[in-house]
């Protein structure tokens, strides 16, 4: 996401193979945000019985069952905001549909 400008201020990614220990890092506040695909990561929410406790966007990135997650902090709540903002920049200007078109992808 960085990489294409939808989220303008630094990050650090990591990668993790467990859907439930990073909800955990994230409801810990220890993580500000996840993107993760569907189904695995609504089932381990389900299962940590996260529902009520997790902003969620599905599909935030179509095509793709892409998923993207932010902790109910004021951070998480900015970094969401940043998210949406930018991603409608991209959509308007057009960004988007180059970018997705550039890897076989048509939803924009």
């Amino acid at each position: 996401m960085d990489t294409h400008g939808v989220i303008t201020v630094p990050i650090q990614k990591h990668e993790y193979d467990n859907q439930k220990a990073v909800l955990r890092m994230l409801m810990a506040d220890r993580i500000d945000f996840l993107l993760d695909y569907q189904p695995e990561i609504g089932i381990a929410i389900k299962e940590l019985n996260l529902s009520h406790q997790l902003d969620t966007l599905d599909q935030a990135i179509k095509g793709g069952n892409y998923y993207v997650g932010f902790s109910k902090t004021p951070k998480g709540k900015i970094l969401r905001e940043i998210f949406d903002k930018e991603m409608e920049k991209r959509y308007q200007s057009g960004e988007l549909h180059i970018m997705y078109e550039r890897i076989g992808d048509p939803s924009y």
